[in-house]
């Protein structure tokens, strides 16, 4: 009898054992889902930013070319004014021009007399 209650001892050392290698495996496994969660959560904390930064982004790149057209509408309007300002300067050199040439065709006229 004494090897069957030696028997019985081993085995609930070993169930001892067992039990407790068990116990630290679940509370390892949970730390594992812990740690699983939180990296879930912060790749989704990390996720949101990101799809914050995109729309801020596309919002930012919107104002900008909308800014870019009013400056090149602004560049436009302005080298219209001065290719008016610089033909109506052509047409008042071909006045000056012309007056020269009479008051030329003048002095000969008035010279040849």
């Amino acid at each position: 009898m004494s090897r069957t209650k030696e028997r019985e001892a081993q085995t609930e050392q070993r169930i001892s054992k067992l039990s407790a290698l068990l116990l630290e495996l679940k509370g390892k496994r949970q730390v594992k889902t812990d740690s699983n969660e939180h990296h879930k959560a912060k790749l989704k904390g990390i996720k949101s930013e990101l799809d914050e930064s995109r729309s801020t982004f596309k919002k930012l790149e919107a104002k900008y070319e909308e800014r870019m057209e009013q400056i090149l509408l602004s560049h436009k309007n302005k080298l219209k004014e001065h290719v008016q300002t610089v033909k109506h300067q052509a047409q008042q050199i071909k006045h000056y021009n012309k007056t020269i040439d009479s008051y030329k065709h003048q002095i000969e006229i008035a010279e040849v007399n």
